[in-house]
């Protein structure tokens, strides 16, 4: 057993139970993605489909001059009209919304109708999708949709296991991972991200994200960490893959709530001891503004979590951050 190998599909920041001396996973018969390059298991073999015509969406390099600011909007409610009010408060201050997938909101509103109501307000949308709830055929019709409706791209995420989140009554597909969804994305044309943790590989490893750029990737979202780790990360990220576009995540914590909700799943990502709005939209403007002063990053992903009844709140606070780092 490589009983000290981390596993997103698993528990996420415990050890791996399930992965053969042969490095099969125990959910099926392929290597598995997460230590392929890492103890000299074989290249993943991407699914490839035939040419389709590209979707009307931009590079992200072709969307602002200076650096991205993207935003991912707090979305655990279930309310259209609260969903619609909540894009609103970010109409103007951002390059793109991403709509990602709360792990602790597993039922949320599907992703065509927030791509429809962020379109609608002028934003781009950027949407999350990920392997844990869907297969293959499901992906792709999740694909066509969001590209029907205007999203401007995709990321492309494996997902946390249901066993943490809000649902562990749910039962976990990963058909894909997110590297075979990032390679199903770009063949059709998609505007493809995708997202590393630096905390969750080893220092000297950048096997994953290399293939997730050979995949058709165009950009990196690096995930919450202690500042150095994020910046370490970033320097071999530029050195070794220098037209991978990087963009910092930077968390937002306005409220006890959202403070727990990032710490559970990015350890060590917030430190803090009394949170406060004022005080969390200086310390992410302060973050934002050294990561992007570093030169090593193109542009940052605005992350911050929402507990019940604060989504609204917690944009209008990433707005404020977005009106501060702009200026």
């Amino acid at each position: 057993m490589l009983a000290d190998a981390p596993c997103p599909k698993h528990m996420i920041f415990g050890p791996c139970q399930g992965v053969q001396d042969d490095g099969a996973c125990e959910l099926s018969d392929r290597a598995c993605p997460f230590l392929t390059g890492r103890v000299g298991l074989p290249v993943p073999v991407f699914p490839r489909r035939e040419p389709v015509p590209a979707v009307d969406s931009r590079s992200l390099r072709e969307l602002h001059t200076g650096p991205i600011v993207l935003a991912e909007l707090p979305s655990d409610s279930s309310d259209a009209e609260e969903h619609r009010k909540t894009v609103d408060t970010l109409r103007g201050t951002v390059h793109g919304v991403l709509l990602g997938d709360a792990p602790w909101a597993r039922v949320q509103l599907p992703a065509v109708l927030r791509v429809q109501q962020v379109t609608a307000s002028g934003l781009r949308a950027f949407v999350g999708l990920n392997c844990r709830d869907r297969n293959r055929v499901a992906l792709e019709s999740e694909l066509l949709g969001i590209a029907e409706a205007g999203a401007a791209g995709v990321l492309c995420l494996t997902g946390d296991h249901p066993a943490i989140g809000g649902r562990p009554d749910a039962a976990a597909v990963f058909d894909l991972d997110s590297t075979r969804l990032a390679s199903l994305a770009a063949g059709r044309g998609m505007t493809v991200l995708v997202a590393e943790s630096p905390r969750a590989l080893a220092r000297d490893d950048l096997a994953r994200l290399e293939h997730k750029a050979a995949a058709g990737a165009e950009a990196v979202i690096i995930n919450h960490g202690d500042e150095a780790d994020v910046r370490d990360f970033a320097v071999r990220a530029k050195q070794k893959l220098p037209e991978l576009i990087r963009i910092a995540s930077v968390p937002v914590v306005v409220s006890p709530a959202g403070q727990r909700r990032i710490e559970h799943y990015f350890p060590g990502a917030v430190r803090s001891e009394g949170v406060s709005a004022t005080a969390g939209v200086q310390a992410a403007i302060d973050l934002a503004r050294r990561l992007l002063g570093s030169g090593l990053f193109d542009g940052i992903d605005l992350s911050a979590a929402a507990g019940p009844g604060e989504q609204r709140a917690v944009s209008e606070a990433i707005a404020e951050v977005c009106a501060a780092v702009a200026a």
